[in-house]
């Protein structure tokens, strides 16, 4: 039993090492990159702190969705989206009346992690998609009048809605 136990713990450490190393491959292949790009340090700096954040975030960019079918994808991404997507009254709507639909919906939606100070969307510019917020705070700034004052915002939110009535 002991045996067994200390294989398992050097089993799960070599797993570790190994995902260790291959974070460290990929931060130096693209400061190797950015070197050989001449991009200035200050934007360097900035890229490779959010290549850091997204590699320290658990996410499903390492996992084939090849792997399963696509009704287990669609499964998967309803299961992961739904509880903020049902936030939107539009969305929660069409759960109720069509939930095979809103899955497909729930599949379609991609996730965007932005940097701070990023605009993602703009007031008053042509939307062609709705946006959603689920974590973090957000400014808003009305962007015909640039007079307005920032307003905060946290947590689950919608932006640009009448995107998804606009065929692009």
């Amino acid at each position: 039993f002991m045996v067994s136990a200390i294989s398992k713990i050097s089993e799960t450490l070599a797993e570790i090492r190994a995902q260790n190393e291959a974070r460290a491959l990929k931060r130096r292949d693209i400061r190797l990159y950015l070197s050989n790009q001449h991009v200035s340090f200050e934007l360097v700096s900035r890229i490779m702190r959010f290549v850091d954040y997204k590699l320290d975030r658990p996410s499903l960019a390492g996992f084939d969705l090849s792997l399963i079918s696509s009704t287990l994808t669609r499964e998967l991404f309803s299961s992961q989206r739904q509880g903020i997507l049902l936030e939107h009254p539009l969305l929660a709507l069409t759960n109720d009346a069509f939930p095979e639909l809103f899955s497909n919906l729930c599949a379609t939606f991609t996730k965007h992690v932005f940097e701070k100070d990023e605009p993602v969307f703009l007031s008053g510019m042509r939307s062609t998609a709705m946006h959603m917020t689920a974590l973090g705070s957000f400014g808003f700034i009305d962007g015909i009048h640039l007079e307005d004052t920032e307003t905060m915002i946290s947590g689950i939110d919608w932006f640009g809605e009448l995107g998804i009535f606009v065929d692009t």
